[in-house]
């Protein structure tokens, strides 16, 4: 200003590099910033940056939402204030939506059925190596390739989402065998920290497969392999497991998805399968959508692993006591079928050797108390009945604590007595019996009334329970005097036979002249004739009182004789030809059977037939002997009954009149009992 010239009013260089430094960057700048920044895969997990770009793709969707709405909002809004609104714009707008429809439907790829040879080991070892070479240390980018590929390649089916109508092999048979193993030599080199991102990245990719309708077979043809491969490893997932199962349970397809994925295990292991079924799938009992495929699935899992039982003590118990304790409100429409299973359940987990029966007895018995809920303390009781069955050692254990567990006692006595048709065959008798010994005899001092009236309650079912075994004890051993009694008849039928076939007719046989000589053939002649006057006396006073029914009895008494007649016939004949054929076949094959006897035991014919000649001669000799002594005894117990019995009022002809007498004093009586009732039934009508 001082020497009057110009001045310069401006910025210098270092003004403008504090101006850049304080404003916005250039644009090479930019780019030397981007490059040189740390990036998220340098410090974070794949499975995390993969999360946080799908949150980012999620907000974009979200906001291009939000702008089609505020443009539907202003299109609204400029139809309210237009009161005259060209309704032709609408008709165009509807046209140009079915135009669009009818369009996209041919686009829509028809479900087909997978082709092995669409998928062949040498487009898989491409697909590997070019990863290997671009991304040489990332076996999770090799696998998830290989699932998007195989997305691609094979078709989705919609209808059958847990594959009911496939084999158990599906879909991994959707795949050829040499690819499946590459796959697994593939997953064995990822390492076990990469095959558990991948298999928790898998479940995570089929469910937004599903939710945006694509296709996820190759999520699942990894998941069953994985499940097939590392059994022990899905234990690990439980909790991803049930918050993926909380968040897609209203999306059936989903949901039905997770379940099958969820079964896999217990196809290959038990106690995990179990496992993962008690703490994931069994709350969904209580939905309508899923409680059917549940059970189902509990039911297949015990199905396959019958013969391999490896059920564990801990995992019984905490199955059995969350169902029975009334902790799943079950579907009342399966409440059947889930007790069946459950009892299946129950039967496997007694003769797993995993097991330790007694350890359960103990630890149900404490579970029952006064306050216990009854359906809870009957399915309690059930379970502690066949652990004694399973192991009768439990009886031992019972006589040791019962003094202190007297309200179980009483329940547990009660069940048996009540039940006993049941138990008998399935428990040990003896050690049962000596633990219903001890509770009757043992002094035990009750604390109060209430125990003391239940050890008395528990004696007198002991007692009655020791009378009930020792009563089937007994009728196990009784001689069934029915069977006896029908063998000693047919016995008895077969010597008559014999004899009169051998003497030519009855008359002529041993029995006949036995009947003769001691006078059971003049008594029985009398006793005959005698009951035979009376019949006919009986029939036709019968026939002379009611005449109706006695001409209906004689035609079905004729009718049924005939019928009695012709199969009696029809009897003798078949068994007359079955007889004479076999006799035929005895004669035509009795050579061959005695030069093969002779062949290979020469002589042993002859002696058995000098043997047989010995006893049948004894035998004919002792049978002789022996019917002369029973012919002289019958005689002489027939003659001292003549002479000490029926002789006097006991006379023959004595009996015959007293029956005569009774008789004719019973038709009296009738006929009187009839006059009366007549005489009676005249005044009435008078009257």
């Amino acid at each position: 200003m001082s020497s009057g010239g110009w001045e310069v009013v401006g910025k210098n260089k270092k003004d403008k590099s504090i101006v850049n430094k304080n404003g916005k960057l250039t644009k090479t700048e930019k780019k030397k910033f981007i490059e040189n920044a740390p990036k998220l895969e340098d410090f974070l997990p794949l499975s995390q940056v993969k999360t946080i770009f799908d949150n980012l793709d999620d907000d974009n969707k979200r906001k291009v939402k939000v702008k089609s709405r505020d443009n539907n909002d202003k299109e609204n809004e400029e139809k309210k204030k237009s009161p005259k609104h060209n309704k032709q714009k609408e008709v165009e707008k509807k046209n140009s939506q079915q135009q669009q429809q009818q369009k996209d439907k041919p686009k829509q790829k028809a479900v087909k059925p997978a082709d092995k040879s669409l998928i062949s080991i040498q487009q898989i070892n491409e697909i590997i190596d070019t990863n290997k070479a671009r991304f040489p240390d990332a076996p999770l980018i090799w696998l998830k390739d290989l699932v998007s590929y195989l997305n691609k390649k094979i078709t989705n089916e919609k209808d059958d989402l847990l594959f009911n109508s496939k084999n158990d092999n599906y879909p991994l048979n959707l795949v050829a065998k040499p690819v499946i193993s590459l796959f697994e030599k593939i997953i064995k080199q990822s390492g076990q920290g990469n095959v558990q991102l991948f298999y928790e990245g898998t479940i995570v990719l089929m469910t937004k497969c599903l939710s945006e309708g694509t296709s996820d077979i190759g999520c699942k043809i990894f998941l069953k392999l994985l499940a097939q491969m590392y059994p022990e490893m899905m234990p690990l997932f439980i909790n991803k497991y049930i918050s993926l199962k909380n968040s897609y349970q209203n999306k059936k397809t989903v949901g039905l998805s997770l379940i099958w994925v969820y079964s896999q295990v217990g196809k290959y292991n038990l106690t995990i399968g179990l496992k993962i079924w008690h703490e994931v799938l069994a709350p969904m009992l209580e939905s309508r959508t899923y409680a059917f495929h549940v059970v189902k699935i509990l039911k297949e899992i015990i199905a396959i692993h019958a013969d391999t039982n490896s059920i564990t003590e801990e995992i019984y118990m905490n199955i059995v006591d969350d169902f029975y304790s009334g902790k799943y409100n079950v579907v009342s429409t399966l409440s059947k079928e889930v007790t069946s299973c459950l009892d299946t359940f129950t039967s496997c987990a007694m003769k797993s050797k995993k097991v330790n029966v007694i350890n359960i007895f103990d630890a149900f018995i404490d579970k029952i108390t006064p306050k216990t809920d009854l359906v809870y303390k009957d399915k309690l009781l059930k379970i502690i009945t066949s652990c004694i069955i399973a192991e009768p050692q439990c009886l031992s254990v019972w006589t040791r604590i019962y003094s202190k567990r007297l309200y179980q006692t009483e329940l547990l006595l009660n069940l048996f007595n009540n039940e006993w048709h049941d138990f008998c065959t399935k428990i040990q008798v003896s050690k049962f019996k000596d633990t219903l010994q001890v509770i009757q005899t043992n002094e035990v001092t009750a604390k109060t009334h209430r125990e003391e009236a239940i050890l008395m309650s528990c004696k007198k079912i002991s007692l009655a329970l020791t009378n009930k075994m020792t009563a089937s004890k007994k009728k196990a051993r009784s001689f069934s005097w029915t069977k006896g009694s029908i063998f000693l008849l047919l016995f008895i039928g077969l010597i008559v036979v014999l004899d009169c076939k051998k003497h030519g007719s009855f008359e002529a046989s041993s029995t006949a002249k036995l009947l003769n000589n001691s006078g059971a053939t003049t008594y029985g002649q009398k006793a005959w004739t005698i009951s035979e006057i009376y019949l006919n006396k009986g029939l036709a006073y019968w026939e002379k009182n009611s005449p109706s029914s006695y001409k209906t009895a004689a035609d079905l008494g004729k009718q049924y004789s005939k019928l009695a007649k012709d199969l009696y016939l029809i009897a003798f004949n078949t068994a007359s030809k079955l007889y004479k054929n076999l006799a035929l076949y005895v004669e035509e094959k009795r050579p061959l059977v005695v030069a093969s006897i002779n062949t290979y035991f020469p002589g042993w014919i002859e002696s058995f037939q000098s043997f047989y000649e010995v006893q049948l001669a004894s035998l004919k000799t002792n049978s002789a002997k022996l019917a002369n002594y029973a012919e002289n005894q019958s005689i002489t117990f027939i003659r001292w009954i003549q002479t000490s019995v029926f002789v006097g009022k006991m006379s023959p002809e004595s009996i015959t009149g007293y029956a005569k007498q009774a008789i004719d004093s019973t038709q009296l009586f009738a006929n009187q009992i009839y006059d009366w009732a007549y005489e009676k039934l005249q005044k009435v009508q008078k009257l």
